[in-house]
């Protein structure tokens, strides 16, 4: 799923009311991410500068204050994003939750566990829902990367290397007094390390931190590398530093036994049978900040699960109190999580393969649904329907009869998949997808039943051979047809009915036959716009959709959406 896209039902409801509180550097990102959110709206800013809270205010027609208590006796609101330095986190959160409101708080979480857990049981206790922001995890392209991973196409997970490092001049800033701080980069940008690992690889074990020269002068540590490994065994590199550069394209890549995973700044690639394959257009940061906002919203409203949970906030807080400890002493420190008795690391794993169903999804009787599998509000699943273990649908998506969707697949919102279609390991459709009736997907471009002596049945599970399929957003692909595997249907393209497609197809193309062959463009709307042979296919064009108005623009076999005007 999508996190990232925004309910249609949202559009007809009444938006929830967050306050912000600390105005700061961080207030600004999330001032931006409301500003395109169905969800959510500021009502309030708080901020002990008086003065910077009502300047801000004014702009955005809401009322501030200069203390929480303040704003709670005066304003009505839903929930509040905290933004203020992690030595606070503890007494705002508590007291916001004990005025019933709903927190978001930015990481770090807090700088202790201790405190970390009484933040946690004032919100248990007041009925609310108190959780930790974490950017990355956001991100359209860490989303699918994780879905990818999941799928087990990349093999054994091996290594997991991470690099947050840019010269950044922290002497003016409260991030470098660790009164204020709890530390320096290693809680600042490491505690985003630490999500991303649990995120992809689950509890951690072990931690070692190495830390640099303090060539700004620092009482904080300015430069850290930490070697850490999962309980599952994989290795992970971690590079921070305020001091230094990393010209680097990617901030994530993770090496799997059959293939690596490269998440970058403005690209992100996957290496597969010998050749890199892009899959996204990398880091948007407002679209990371909309989105904690929107899983927020929606868990508030009981719609879905929080993406970060509280006891990822403990983790988290966990995690980064043993890399200070093992900072300290120069040798490795278990993290918390490898502390757990066996019965409570049981009672982890029950508790992700559960089945996460809102009351609004309908799941006809003799459909089969198998444990881990997670469906979104509104969704409805048809007779015979078979979905197996781990795999992801999002919101209001109807799957028809005797369709079969395989363990791992990741589906967004609103996706429409008609009857007798096979989705295999390794695909993901992303929002507005559809997929008519009798539509196969393949991930073996080579299949065989057994292995190359016949006595030995090959296993259906993902191995060297399996390749992932992606169809990104508003995409169709017609009836009867079947999809190779290693592709990527681009946004809104229209597969024609009875096609065989065999290479990756470019954003609103029209493709037909077997082969499937590029004849066309389509607009958003689904209606051709251009049809051409294969000779005479233009390289720039200005287009406009006679049915819906829309215009585009074709550039070096590239189209893209024209702006709007006011």
């Amino acid at each position: 799923m999508n996190p990232s896209s925004t309910s249609a039902t949202s559009q007809t409801r009444r938006k929830l009311r967050f306050a912000i509180v600390g105005a700061g550097a961080v207030a600004q990102s999330y001032l931006h991410a409301f500003e395109g959110c169905d969800e959510a709206e500021v009502a309030a800013i708080v901020d002990c500068r008086a003065e910077v809270a009502k300047r801000l205010a004014e702009r955005l027609g809401c009322s501030s204050y200069d203390r929480v208590e303040r704003m709670t006796q005066a304003c009505e609101i839903d929930a509040a994003i905290v933004c203020t330095p992690p030595v606070t986190h503890p007494e705002i959160c508590i007291r916001l939750a004990q005025s019933k409101l709903h927190v978001l708080c930015e990481k770090p979480f807090s700088i202790d566990e201790l405190s970390a857990r009484r933040m946690l049981d004032a919100a248990r206790g007041a009925g609310v829902k108190l959780t930790m922001a974490s950017k990355f995890r956001y991100v359209d392209d860490i989303v699918l990367a994780k879905s990818m991973v999941s799928s087990g196409i990349f093999g054994d997970l091996v290594l997991f290397e991470n690099v947050f490092a840019t010269r950044v001049d922290m002497a003016r800033r409260w991030n470098s007094r660790p009164e204020i701080s709890g530390g320096g980069v290693l809680i600042d940008n490491g505690t985003h390390s630490v999500d991303l690992m649990r995120y992809f690889l689950g509890p951690l074990a072990e931690v070692h931190v190495l830390e640099g020269k303090r060539s700004q002068g620092l009482e904080v540590e300015e430069t850290v590398t930490l070697f850490i490994r999962s309980v599952s065994g994989v290795i992970c590199s971690i590079d921070l530093s305020w001091s230094i550069s990393k010209h680097r394209d990617s901030y994530l890549d993770i090496y799997g036994s059959r293939g690596t995973i490269s998440i970058g700044w403005k690209q992100s690639k996957y290496f597969s049978n010998g050749e890199w394959v892009e899959f996204g257009k990398g880091y948007d940061k407002i679209q990371a900040f909309r989105s904690q906002i929107e899983n927020f919203s929606r868990a508030i409203r009981g719609e879905e699960p929080l993406l970060i949970t509280g006891e990822d906030a403990i983790a988290s807080v966990s995690t980064m109190e043993s890399a200070y400890k093992a900072l300290r002493q120069n040798q490795c420190a278990a993290c918390d999580l490898q502390r757990l008795k066996n019965r409570q690391l049981e009672e982890l794993a029950m508790s992700v393969s559960t089945i996460f169903i809102p009351a609004s999804v309908r799941i006809h009787s003799t459909a089969i649904v198998e444990s881990g599998v997670k469906i979104g509000a509104g969704s409805a699943i048809w007779d015979n329907v078979h979905i197996r273990a781990s795999s992801l649908l999002g919101e209001q998506c109807i799957v028809g009869e005797k369709t079969y969707i395989a363990p791992g697949v990741q589906i967004g919102n609103r996706v429409k998949i008609n009857a007798f279609v096979y989705v295999c390991n390794g695909v993901t459709l992303e929002d507005g997808v559809m997929i008519s009736a009798g539509v196969i997907f393949t991930n073996d471009r080579f299949p065989r039943a057994t292995t190359p002596d016949l006595r030995e049945l090959r296993t259906s599970d993902p191995d060297e051979h399996t390749l992932p399929t992606l169809i990104r957003e508003g995409a169709t692909i017609g009836a009867a047809s079947t999809v190779g595997c290693g592709l990527i249907i681009g946004r809104f393209a229209m597969v024609g009915m009875g096609s065989v497609v065999t290479k990756s197809v470019p954003d609103f193309a029209l493709m037909i036959g077997a082969p499937a062959r590029f004849v066309g463009y389509v607009c958003r709307c689904g209606e051709p716009m251009l049809r051409f042979h294969r000779q005479q296919r233009p390289e720039s064009a200005d287009l406009r959709c006679e049915a819906c108005g829309r215009s585009y623009i074709l550039r070096e076999d590239s189209m893209t959406e024209a702006a709007v005007s006011d």
